[in-house]
């Protein structure tokens, strides 16, 4: 499975990197500290150990967002690293946490097909799946539990009653293939959604006190950092439309995930995108629709090439954005834990990474 999901200053000795690295291009790592919030010194030799640089970012912008944002060395060039980023079996190694583990990567095709989301499966014999399934039949009347739309609340849960008449109180059992039939619907309609229109395109989720949009909180949250957001502008222009950045080689890759977020079967949708850069890449991956426990996700990306000890490696920047509910309700010391935990993640992610594409 797939796992993947900057502070003025960062490189006080960029000269010494430059010494240090050879005949890498050094004059575009100057460009890191122009957008980064890390506020740590870039040292290569000590990123080629496996150091991972890591900082907690603060976004004023909405209540609901949380960032880090970390640097690191992997050892192989540019183009490799990008192709692992994007391939489905990456990371297979990274270990579920007690709140997280994620359970299957699949693709999704341009444009998106009904069979794309056949793995997906509801076991009622679990207790993820029931959890998932007890708010699904009411979607329509307790709101927020699942992120959906009105319209979507109200075919899904339609859909979950007209099992629970059909078949009593062993509805989820023996009506298993429909359930999954509605769900499949759900993300097939979202992906397709997306394809046509990107974010732009993405329906709020009605929470039952407000709507979230997708779109406004990830615009607010990347918008709180504007000179990354100025420079990643062709990528973010690519996830409002759904479309093929400029200048990109490869085509957007789609794909949906099922995972144990929190005690319950989640799915998301995702879509990676990517264009070059003068020896390098800058990409972004964001989760445009969850179906609960958080609302979206966004992976900013750039990645330069480096040369350490005659080797071959890449230098990357990475910034992650997560909205979620439950965010607002933490304070001080409360909140700085959140901040460290999802650090910790990350950077588990990465290190996992690392090893993956070094070997």
């Amino acid at each position: 499975m797939r796992k993947r999901t900057i502070a003025t200053g960062v490189v006080a000795c960029l000269c010494a990197l430059a010494a240090a690295t050879g005949g890498a291009r050094a004059a575009s790592w100057k460009d890191v500290e122009s957008f980064s919030d890390i506020r740590k010194d870039i040292d290569l030799a000590r990123l080629a150990k496996g150091e991972i640089l890591g900082e907690r970012i603060q976004v004023p912008s909405t209540p609901l967002g949380i960032s880090v944002q970390t640097c690191y060395l992997v050892g192989a060039p540019p183009q490799q690293v990008l192709a692992k980023m994007q391939d489905d079996q990456s990371s297979e190694q990274v270990k579920g946490s007690k709140d997280f583990d994620k359970e299957g990567t699949f693709r999704i095709n341009a444009p998106a097909q009904p069979t794309d989301f056949a793995p997906l499966s509801l076991d009622p014999g679990l207790r993820q799946v029931k959890s998932v399934l007890d708010h699904a039949v009411e979607a329509d009347t307790k709101k927020g539990r699942l992120n959906l739309s009105p319209d979507e609340a109200k075919t899904l849960a339609g859909a979950m009653r007209e099992l629970q008449t059909a078949h009593g109180n062993g509805w989820m059992k023996a009506g298993r293939d429909k359930a999954e039939e509605a769900f499949r619907a759900l993300l097939h309609r979202r992906a397709s959604a997306f394809q046509q229109g990107g974010l732009s395109a993405m329906a709020a989720y009605d929470t039952g006190s407000g709507n979230i949009s997708v779109k406004d909180e990830l615009l607010m949250m990347t918008r709180s950092r504007p000179k990354a957001y100025e420079r990643f502008g062709a990528l973010f222009s690519a996830a409002l439309s759904g479309q093929a950045p400029a200048g990109a080689t490869t085509p957007p890759r789609y794909y949906w995930e099922s995972a144990k977020v929190q005690g319950e079967e989640t799915f998301n949708l995702g879509a990676f995108f990517a264009h070059p850069t003068e020896g390098g890449f800058r990409a972004l991956e964001v989760q445009y629709y969850v179906s609960s426990k958080y609302y979206t996700s966004l992976i900013l990306y750039e990645l330069w090439p480096a040369d350490v000890d005659g080797k071959s490696q890449t230098l990357v920047w990475r910034a992650d954005f997560v909205s979620t509910s439950s965010i607002p309700f933490l304070k001080g010391i409360e909140r700085l834990a959140a901040e460290n935990i999802m650090l910790l993640e990350v950077k588990k992610s990465i290190g996992a990474f690392i090893r993956e594409t070094s070997r």
